[in-house]
């Protein structure tokens, strides 16, 4: 299997499902307060998942040069956006 299909599918094991749950204000008792404000840093952590399906899709489709970098652009916005 090639490493440019594994590396998104690790991710969106590893980021999505907290970010969903941040974003919509569902956080353990114990965790809240460390993790103030919830609701944003779940957004944030969705924007940072967001940008790197537009930053790898479509090398990994073999896209080309006109296409990757636009998509990189958008992912690097996205990205810094969240921060």
């Amino acid at each position: 299997m090639n490493l440019q299909w594994v590396l998104p599918a690790v991710t969106t094991v590893a980021f999505l499902p907290p970010a969903v749950l941040l974003a919509s204000g569902r956080v353990p008792a114990r965790r809240r307060s460390r993790l103030e404000p919830v609701r944003l840093r779940g957004r944030s952590l969705l924007a940072l998942y967001l940008s790197a399906p537009a930053n790898g899709a479509p090398r990994a489709l073999g896209a080309g040069f006109g296409v990757v970098m636009p998509c990189s652009a958008a992912g690097l916005l996205c990205a810094c956006r969240a921060g």
